[in-house]
C-alpha cells in the first residue's frame, strides 16, 4: 500500500508499507519507526537503497557537458577544422576569388633589383642573375594583368649607387627589356640610395 503525507517543511513525500497489519504502526509517515519497514520517497526526487538518485525527468537526456572529451577527441576536432579551412581555401582558390585585388585601382610601383656582385654567384642555378631575372619578369607580367592601369618603373643598385633601368610605364615588355640588357656584377649594392631614388621619382610624378 502507498500513502502520501507532507512533511513540517511542506513537501509531500509518500510511504509503501508491504501490510501495515503484519507489521505495525507506521512512525512519522516515513515508514522508519516501530520496524514498519517502509521505503520513503518522494513524487520528483527518488531514493534506491537509502542513496538519492536525483530527479526522474534527468533521465531523460545526456548530459552532455559531463562527458570527458580524450585527447584523440581534441586532436580529431582539431584536424577536422583545418581539413574544412583547406578545402574552403582551396574552392577560393579554384574560382579564382582574391578580394585583395582591386583593378579599378592605379598604382605607381618602383621594382628595386641587386645588380652587384653578389648577384653572380651560383647559389641557385645556373646563378643568381638569372632565377633573378626569370622571378622578376614574371612578377613584372602578373603585376600588369592585375594592375591593369597602373605604371611601374625598374631601378638597378650596383657600385653602392642607384640608377633607373626603366621609367614609370604601363608597357611590361619594356621593363623585361630593359632588366635583361643591364650590366650586373659590380660592386656592392645600396638599398638607401635605391629608396632615394624612388622616393624621388614618385614625388615628382615621373
Amino acid at each position: 500500500q502507498q500513502h502520501k503525507a507532507q512533511t513540517p517543511s511542506g513537501r509531500v513525500v509518500g510511504y509503501s508499507v508491504p501490510s501495515m497489519a503484519a507489521h505495525g504502526e507506521v512512525e512519522g509517515g516515513v515508514g522508519g519507526g516501530g520496524g514498519g519497514g517502509g521505503v520513503a520517497f518522494e513524487d520528483d526526487d527518488t531514493l534506491i537503497g537509502g542513496e538519492r538518485t536525483g530527479y526522474t525527468w534527468e533521465g531523460a537526456y545526456r548530459k552532455t557537458w559531463d562527458v570527458d572529451i580524450a585527447v584523440t577527441d581534441v586532436n580529431a576536432i582539431a584536424k577536422f577544422d583545418l581539413e574544412r579551412r583547406l578545402k574552403k581555401r582551396q574552392r577560393l582558390l579554384d574560382a579564382h576569388v582574391d578580394l585583395r585585388v582591386q583593378k579599378g585601382m592605379t598604382r605607381y610601383l618602383f621594382l628595386v633589383v641587386d645588380l652587384s656582385a653578389s648577384i653572380l654567384k651560383t647559389d641557385f642555378s645556373p646563378s643568381r642573375l638569372v632565377t633573378m631575372r626569370k622571378a622578376v619578369s614574371n612578377f613584372i607580367r602578373q603585376y600588369f594583368d592585375q594592375n591593369p592601369i597602373s605604371q611601374l618603373g625598374v631601378i638597378a643598385t650596383r657600385n653602392s649607387l642607384a640608377q633607373k633601368l626603366s621609367e614609370l610605364s604601363g608597357t611590361p615588355e619594356n621593363h623585361i627589356r630593359a632588366l635583361n640588357n643591364a650590366t650586373a656584377g659590380e660592386g656592392e649594392p645600396s638599398l638607401q640610395n635605391a629608396l632615394e631614388v624612388a622616393g624621388g621619382s614618385l614625388a615628382r610624378g615621373a
